[in-house]
């Protein structure tokens, strides 16, 4: 087999890469064999064919996102034409590396691009892909090379790419996974970086950016589209899986039960396309979106755009999958919210169980049965008073200031384990340079063991 595969109709790569994700999220927890060779297979295929069905587009905005698969089955197989193809994918794809150095887009996206032509780009696109749905128009015919390329180089486009908030939502994360094939500790800063920025020009309350489509600035009557809540919070739990660092999960929290919810009906029947961080009412009422139509904030199954009705989904499932992290000493906690974690420790099966109403209060208790010693990581303001078994617990400061509370299990015995925390108060700015340390990092700064955690999910 060539390697390609979906709809002969279109030879897009965008829907393909996402597809990716998805199968190799669905590999990490069931282990099905077929997957591997089929991804490598596609990879094959990109590296033959990307010099003349080059990235179009969203897929030039977006390509990165195939690094995460890549990584892992270059680590399994050590096939040197995935660290070929990284090279071409780069070379190939929009430069968030030097937009990102300098920071270009401080400003809302009025500054840089006209609303009009936007909007009446925007429209007549989406009447031609809805004829083309129905086959009222004949599908779109393959461009040349040359064509692709010049196009995506158009101003007009490009601007309109590196501003849009869904592909910031994405791209935040492009230098760390750079990273990983190209190591350089300047790419991992600039993640950092550009997150800070992205939250000091455009950020919010919520703790996310502001993103009618585009990068808005932080006036709270801009919209934040639902996307770029779900690939923000995605971005993030990446951020904190390979660094280590826990300034992501500070903001991950923030997403998750602030902008996250706020957003979505509790059924999950209906979503706003965008919402308001001083939003008043959910109508069709004209706001001063950039590029977001009066029926952006209206509950509903599809309002404005159908993107968020198929990418919604993604958001609790993703942030479960990212509660807890397995290291060579023990368990890390990054983020609180129940679960329930059955895994093997050294050879001997180890369950924990977390409670919490967090964050509505501040009490956590983990439970955990097993016959291993292993060692649970928590945050530094965090413990108050750690009990296990009824009794006191001690703990010590481990590296960069986390707190290590020690397990020792006996065959049959449960262990509590009672925590106490401080919770943000709402007292204290949540700017960027001013996050609370209720969280701190448990490993060191390649994270290696957090790297490689979610190779083995114990969730």
């Amino acid at each position: 087999a060539s390697g390609f595969f979906g709809p002969a109709r279109t030879v897009d790569w965008w829907p393909r890469i996402l597809a990716l994700r998805a199968l190799w999220s669905y590999y990490e927890v069931t282990g099905d064999k077929q997957i591997p060779p089929f991804v490598r297979n596609f990879f094959k295929y990109e590296f033959n064919n990307l010099d003349e069905q080059p990235f179009y587009v969203w897929a030039a905005a977006r390509s990165f996102e195939q690094f995460i698969p890549m990584k892992r089955l270059f680590d399994e197989t050590g096939d040197e034409m995935i660290n070929q193809l990284v090279d071409k994918i780069v070379d190939g794809s929009y430069d968030w590396f030097s937009v990102y150095e300098k920071f270009r887009y401080k400003k809302p996206a009025s500054t840089y691009l006209s609303r009009g032509i936007i909007n009446f780009g925007a429209k007549v696109g989406a009447n031609a892909d809805r004829k083309r749905k129905y086959g009222a128009m004949p599908q779109k015919k393959q461009m040349s090379a040359h064509k692709i390329t010049a196009h995506n180089k158009l101003p007009t486009v490009r601007k309109l790419m590196l501003l849009h908030g869904v592909n910031n939502a994405m791209a935040v994360k492009y230098p760390v996974l750079l990273n990983d094939f190209r190591p350089d500790p300047e790419l991992v800063m600039l993640s950092k970086r550009t997150v800070e920025n992205l939250m000091k020009y455009h950020g919010t309350a919520a703790g996310v950016f502001t993103s009618d489509e585009t990068l808005d600035g932080t006036n709270p009557s801009k919209g934040v589209e639902l996307c770029t809540v779900v690939e923000f919070m995605r971005s993030l739990e990446t951020l904190v899986e390979k660094t280590g660092d826990t300034y992501y999960a500070d903001l991950l929290e923030l997403n998750c039960f602030n902008a996250l919810p706020a957003t979505i009906t509790k059924d999950y029947t209906a979503h706003q396309y965008v919402q308001q961080p001083n939003a008043i009412a959910a109508n069709r009422i004209k706001r001063d979106f950039f590029n977001v139509r009066s029926d952006g904030t209206v509950y509903g199954l599809e309002p404005n755009y159908g993107c968020c009705t198929a990418n919604m989904h993604q958001g609790f499932p993703k942030f479960t999958e990212n509660l807890c992290y397995k290291t060579d000493e023990g368990f890390c906690f990054m983020v609180y919210s129940p679960c329930r974690i059955s895994t093997l420790f050294k050879g001997v099966r180890v369950i924990l169980n977390e409670s919490t109403d967090y964050p509505f209060k501040n009490n956590r208790r983990g439970v955990g049965v097993g016959q291993s010693r292993n060692q649970v990581f928590l945050p530094r303001a965090a413990i108050h008073e750690p009990r296990s078994a009824g009794k006191r617990q001690k703990s010590r400061v481990g590296r960069q200031g986390h707190y290590r509370v020690q397990e020792k299990g006996r065959s049959g015995r449960r262990h509590r384990t009672f925590v106490r925390y401080a919770a943000y108060d709402g007292r204290e700015s949540r700017q960027v340079d001013k996050f609370s340390e209720r969280n701190v990092a448990f490993c060191d700064e390649t994270s290696r063991k957090v790297r490689y955690a979610r190779q083995n999910p114990v969730l």
